[in-house]
């Protein structure tokens, strides 16, 4: 294959996983939705800052997933779990 068909190819396959992320001003977030938009951050898709924008969420949060996904998988991001990790994570005084 011609390395223009390669990326057309791609092309069309990034446009596709765009179309597949959850829409602008999502705010109901179950664990694969939160997952798809990490997974679309590290394959170079969206910026960090375009994910806070699209989903007026601060840095911290898209950090806080990352971070959850990466150590744990999706099943900690789902929101019962994520209440039990801010308690570890959370320091006690």
């Amino acid at each position: 294959m011609l390395k223009g068909g390669d990326d057309m190819a791609k092309a069309a396959a990034d446009r596709d996983e765009r179309l597949a992320l959850p829409p602008a001003g999502t705010t109901y977030w179950v664990s694969r939705r939160k997952a798809q938009v990490v997974m679309a951050v590290e394959r170079g898709l969206l910026s960090i800052d375009e994910v806070c924008r699209r989903y007026r969420m601060d840095p911290e949060e898209f950090a806080l997933w990352r971070r959850r996904l990466h150590k744990a998988g999706k099943q900690s991001l789902r929101i019962t779990r994520t209440q039990e990790y801010r308690r570890k994570e959370t320091p006690q005084s």
